[in-house]
Parts: C-alpha cells; structure tokens; sequence
C-alpha cells in the first residue's frame, strides 16, 4: 500500500553532521545594505532599494527604463540586478513579506523563482528566515525549488525544521517532550547562552519556558513541505533519504499518523523490522480504524517472521476495507509463509 499522497528533498537526508554551526544568514535589511557596494544612486541601487522598501510605483518606473529594447527579456534584465552579495530584488521582497511585489517580479516579469544570491539561498529560505507563512506558500504554489542546496549544502527543510524555526534541534526535542533525544543530542550540542542550567532537565525546563509557535500556518507550510519531499524520496527509492525526512517532520507534528506511517515503510524498505512495527503499533494507536496502519504494521510483523500476528494485522485491516486487493494480497501471502 503506497503512502498516502503528500503535497521536500532526499539530498538533505543525505547531508553528513555539520561540525560546525552554519554562518549567520544574511537577513532582508543586511542584504539590502549590500546595495550600497552599486554605484550611488545609480539605477541598479534605486530598484534593489525600491524592492527592499516595497515601492512597486517606483520598481515599475525603473523597470520602464531598464526596458531599452536590445533584444534581452524585461524580466531577464530585473532579475539579473543584485548587490554585492548577490541579493535580488525577489530576495528583498520576499524577505520583507510583500507579496503584490512578488506577484509583479514573478507573474508579470517572470523572473527565476530559484536565482541564488552568493551563498547560494533563494527567495524561499529569505521567507521562512522571516516567518512569513503567507509568502511561504505563495512561493511554494508557484513552483520554488524545496530541494535546492545552497552552498553548505543545506535545503530550506534543514533551516525550517533541523533549526526548528530558529531553534537548535535539541531544543525542538525538548519542546516536542521527547527527552530520550534530547539525551542523545546533549553531549553533541555547544552550549546555549540563554540556557542557565545546562542539563537535560533544565533544557527541557527552559523549553517549556518558551512561548508557543504563534504562526501555525508557517508550521503547517513546512509539513507540506516536508511531506512532499518525503513522497519524491520514496517515488526515487531513496528510502534512508526519505526516513530522515519524515523524522524531521514528525518534530514539527507528533500526532500526524500519516508521517509514521510512511515513516514504518522507509524502515520497511531498509530491512529494519523492529522500527518499522514501532511506527506502525505509533500509527495504529492514533488512528485505529485506518486500514493503512493496520497493513503497515502486518507488513512489519511479517518482516520480522510473526506471520501469526501479521495475519490479524491483514484481517482487521480488511474488516475496515474488505476490497483491498494489496491487503488481501499479503493476507493470502502471510498465510503460505505459516504454513511453510
């Protein structure tokens, strides 16, 4: 049974364990002051500073006289403006969240949704940096690269939920309540300054401390986000890739069954039995009329060689869909292998 259908990237999954902490982004205002390194009020200067401010009178003033007719696309000649660093005139709007400007560069320009400033971000890692859901998804809906690496070889899902929006990973886990990562991440975790009582309780005390996420629909953009990228890893076998993926999701929403569902299947594929009926025994006890989680946990049993349980697992997956031809198909194979 395939998982259920997804609306992000394996190579993220693939990424060894940075040593180090990745250098500070540059935030919309910094890049701007990029701008400064064009030549003083020169055209190029005016326009980055025009979309940094959100003057889209005066970007289509500039644009205007841009368009000088020497064969090039309007479009081609806006997008290709940037600062010293690199930094677009879709970096800054999107940064600073203004989406009619965003609208004119990419459905009227049509500029390059993925153009990278020097080190190597988008348009979309400048919208999650400032948090804005609604631009977040806007670029998500016209096509923006969720699988692109910027140069430290990183996607927009590591910075969205390997940060935790901001916050290192073990500070994810003590928000999530999962003290057993929070221990495994402690010893490998640099000190946080604002930490006082640098122990896995006092972690998980100043955790609790924080308030809560008040931008659900940003979380829920990232899901998505991260929910599409597990489903291409899958579609390309690259089940370990797709693992990583779906456990960087289920930090972002411990009750989505759906995520460890398609979670037990990665552990499936990779021949790891014992996680695989984990997930699953997860999935069923938040959603124990799903047919799903019942084939997901008889598939996991029968990987570990209990076919007697397995064969229950297929039996009340098929109370709830007596059509299902891929249960049904397990269930008569599970049988074969206890008479075997």
């Amino acid at each position: 049974m395939a998982p259920p259908r997804f609306p992000p990237s394996s190579s993220a999954a693939r990424l060894p364990p940075r040593s180090t902490p990745p250098e500070p982004r540059p935030s919309p205002p910094a890049a701007a002051a990029g701008a400064a390194a064009l030549a003083p009020g020169s055209l190029e200067e005016v326009l980055l500073q025009a979309a940094f401010d959100g003057n889209l009178r005066l970007v289509r003033k500039m644009a205007r006289v841009l368009d000088e007719g020497d064969g090039r696309r309007l479009g081609d000649k806006v997008g290709a403006v940037k600062d010293s660093n690199g930094v677009r005139a879709l970096h800054l709007a999107a940064g600073r969240g203004s989406l009619p400007f965003c609208g004119y560069l990419l459905e009227e320009l049509r500029v390059d949704i993925d153009a990278v400033e020097d080190r190597g971000e988008t348009a979309l890692t400048f919208a999650i940096n400032s948090g804005n859901a609604d631009m977040v998804r806007y670029l998500l809906d016209h096509g923006a690269d969720t699988e692109k690496l910027n140069n430290d070889g990183l996607t927009v899902l590591h910075f969205a939920s390997g940060e935790g929006f901001g916050h290192l990973p073990i500070e994810v886990a003590a928000r999530c309540g999962a003290r057993k990562d929070v221990e495994t991440l402690f010893p490998v975790t640099s000190r946080i300054p604002c930490v006082h009582d640098w122990t896995v309780d006092g972690i998980i005390n100043y955790a609790k401390s924080l308030p809560d996420v008040k931008d659900e629909e940003f979380c829920e953009a990232m899901l998505d986000m991260g929910k599409f990228q597990g489903r291409e890893a899958v579609k390309n076998k690259d089940y370990r890739g797709a693992m990583h993926i779906y456990t960087k999701a289920i930090a972002l929403n411990t009750r989505d069954a759906s995520l460890f569902s398609n979670r037990s299947l990665c552990w499936l594929k990779l021949g790891e039995g014992e996680k695989a009926l984990i997930d699953a025994e997860a999935c069923r006890m938040m959603q124990p009329n799903w047919p799903e989680a019942c084939y997901r946990q008889g598939a996991a049993l029968m990987l570990l060689k209990d076919c007697k349980n397995a064969c229950s697992s297929f039996l009340d997956g098929l109370k709830l869909e007596p059509e299902n031809v891929e249960m049904n198909n397990a269930l008569r194979l599970c049988l074969v292998q206890r008479k075997v």
